[in-house]
């Protein structure tokens, strides 16, 4: 970030666009994580179906851990008022829709 010929706002500015970058893979991570959580969530309700709603009472959308994480994050927000406006905004973006471009992230065990 530095050389002999920098001048301080320079070396600033060398950081800011540093950590900006750092910011913007940060939120795509997120980006990536919610939708993520969103399909795995749709499908263990599917599954739940399959299996009957006795056998599946976890899948309960107030009792969903990711849920419940979605429902404190509008809420109560995360503690700092820029980051929860931030992590509110991935929210609202991380649409289903979006979905099918969406690398699925996690493994899946062979079928069969």
């Amino acid at each position: 970030l530095d050389d002999d010929t920098g001048t301080a706002l320079r070396t600033c500015q060398d950081i800011v666009d540093v950590r900006s970058g750092e910011m913007r893979a940060c939120e795509a991570d997120l980006h990536t994580a919610v939708l993520d959580g969103r399909v795995l969530l749709r499908e263990a309700r599917q599954l739940a179906a399959l299996k009957g709603a006795a056998e599946t009472q976890f899948v309960e959308d107030e009792d969903s851990p990711f849920m419940m994480w979605e429902t404190t994050i509008r809420a109560k927000g995360v503690g700092d008022p820029d980051a929860t406006v931030a992590i509110q905004r991935i929210l609202d973006s991380a649409d289903l829709s979006d979905y099918p471009d969406h690398v699925y992230t996690k493994s899946r065990p062979p079928v069969g």
